[in-house]
């Protein structure tokens, strides 16, 4: 089976293990990777964000309901600060290890590229689930 998959981006997680952790998680939201409350809570089992900005700032601009294009330094000193107060509860910045980590159960939450997070779940990585960010 070929899979083609360019330019969208998401996140994957396990099920059981976000569950376990927060049951009633947003997870089909933004919040899942920008809320801090979220984000804590998930932090026990492991949370990972891509290691390119180009991907973690339109993101969090939207989760922020701010215009993911915006060139405006008020909106990235808002992402910067949000990222900031996220830092302690992630367990990296990771855009390709978390692949292999959700399988083994190292992170229960990534956020990925849609090839690489259907590598996830192609790999044997049980019950990771992905979602489209937009």
């Amino acid at each position: 089976m070929l899979y083609y998959l360019w330019g969208a981006t998401g996140f994957v997680y396990n099920e059981q293990a976000v569950a376990k952790c927060l049951p009633h998680a947003p997870v089909n939201s933004l919040a899942m990777l920008f809320d801090k409350e979220v984000v804590e809570k998930l932090s026990a089992c492991g949370v990972s964000l891509l290691d390119s900005p180009v991907e973690v700032f339109p993101a969090a601009l939207i989760y922020l309901g701010l215009d993911p294009n915006t060139e405006k330094a008020e909106d990235m000193k808002r992402v910067t600060e949000l990222l900031v107060t996220l830092a302690p509860y992630l367990r990296r910045f990771d855009s390709f290890q978390f692949v292999t980590q959700l399988g083994t159960r190292e992170i229960c939450l990534a956020q990925a590229w849609s090839s690489y997070g259907n590598i996830a779940v192609f790999q044997g990585a049980e019950s990771v689930c992905p979602q489209n960010m937009r």
